[in-house]
């Protein structure tokens, strides 16, 4: 009796733990299954980020061709000059103007009458050896019909009696053909920082660098 006794006692101590390892299994398997869902997204989103990032990059449609006469007119009738910034005082831009500023000004006179002509060759004359350093000489681009153009002088510094000057240089392209800038749409400003500096030649354009958003 004593032990048919003992073995129930084992058989019930078996069936208590069976049952107790049973729940526990499905205590997991119900967490997993709650978990599973939030920690895929966690996954997918991390994975997908760099996606993400490069679907924000929006495409543009630009224009083909060359420009008719009317569309050269009407571009000429918008505000062309070169509103230039120093200190929070505003004045335009020109030839007559450029007294009253420091000799890195003139550079953007040449940028901009380089740009608007389509003059590759002029405007690779605008840039330091040290910028095609990184980046490819442009051989050829159409006419960028720009206008609304603003230039901000931020802050300057020297470095071994070499001045270098940055600039928020701001404009919009009327029927942009993308052969020049590919990161705006026609009529929308994207405004960049350029850093000018002192060389034997004259003040030229060290680098273009993109303001990033926040």
């Amino acid at each position: 009796m004593e032990k048919n006794t003992d073995e129930k006692r084992i058989a019930k101590r078996r069936s208590v733990t069976f049952l107790i390892v049973l729940g526990a299994i499905g205590v997991f398997c119900a967490a997993a299954l709650l978990l599973a869902e939030p920690i895929g997204n966690l996954i997918a989103s991390a994975v997908g980020k760099d996606t993400a990032e490069e679907e924000k990059q929006p495409s543009y449609h630009f224009f083909e061709g060359e420009y008719a006469d009317w569309e050269i007119e009407t571009w000429q009738e918008l505000n062309r000059y070169i509103a230039y910034s120093v200190g929070g005082e505003m004045m335009d831009l020109n030839e007559d103007s450029l007294r009253y500023f420091g000799p890195e000004a003139e550079i953007f006179i040449s940028f901009f009458d380089a740009i608007t002509a389509g003059d590759a060759d002029a405007y690779a004359a605008l840039f330091t050896d040290h910028y095609y350093e990184s980046n490819e000489r442009i051989a050829s681009f159409g006419r960028q019909l720009a206008y609304d153009i603003e230039v901000t002088y931020l802050s300057e510094t020297t470095e071994n009696g070499v001045r270098s000057v940055r600039f928020r240089v701001g404009y919009k392209l009327y029927h942009n053909n993308g052969t020049l800038r590919t990161d705006v749409g026609s009529g929308v400003c994207r405004p960049q920082i350029f850093t000018v500096t002192e060389t034997p030649a004259g003040y030229r354009i060290d680098s273009i660098s993109a303001i990033r958003s926040k």
